[in-house]
């Protein structure tokens, strides 16, 4: 029955099924090899690719926390003091005060911290230069060249405060 089957199916009497040769086996194989080695090495490169990405993604996240945080603080108190001896920002107004610490790779403002790079801080006060005292602006630049900047003043109307200073 089995031999009638594939005289019926072939045209003629043959004992065999038509298959692959070894080699066209072996072939397959080795290319299937070759394409799965190039797939896990690409998977690879992605993920570090990927690793980067998310990696400065968190970097510009935390940086524009401290920006935002930094940005309401100084229009919302009228004072702002940089304190040198203990690195500190220290901002105030009738109700109410907060202060900023800089630390070597890191800001912290009251429970919050701000991981950051190495970082200069420069300082001013009525456009000039100060090292401490009262302050109106401040500049963060990162140590790398064009990794973050960040700028801020106080944008706000002249209180009694700046006459009486």
């Amino acid at each position: 029955m089995f031999k009638k089957a594939l005289k019926n199916l072939y045209g003629k009497n043959k004992s065999t099924l038509p298959s692959f040769t070894l080699n066209e086996m072996l072939v397959v194989l080795v290319l299937s090899a070759i394409l799965a080695g190039m797939a896990i090495s690409v998977t690879g490169y992605v993920r570090k690719q990927m690793a980067v990405l998310e990696k400065g993604i968190k970097d510009k996240t935390r940086l524009n926390l401290l920006k935002q945080a930094l940005w309401v603080d100084f229009n919302r108190f009228n004072r702002i003091y940089h304190l040198t001896n203990e690195n500190t920002l220290w901002f105030a107004n009738e109700t109410d005060s907060i202060s900023y610490v800089f630390l070597e790779q890191s800001v912290v403002r009251e429970k919050d911290t701000f991981t950051l790079p190495t970082y200069q801080k420069v300082l001013y006060f009525r456009g000039n230069v100060v090292s401490q005292g009262k302050i109106d602006a401040l500049r963060i630049n990162s140590d790398k060249k064009q990794y973050f900047e960040l700028y801020l003043f106080a944008a706000q109307a002249p209180s009694a405060y700046h006459y009486i200073d």
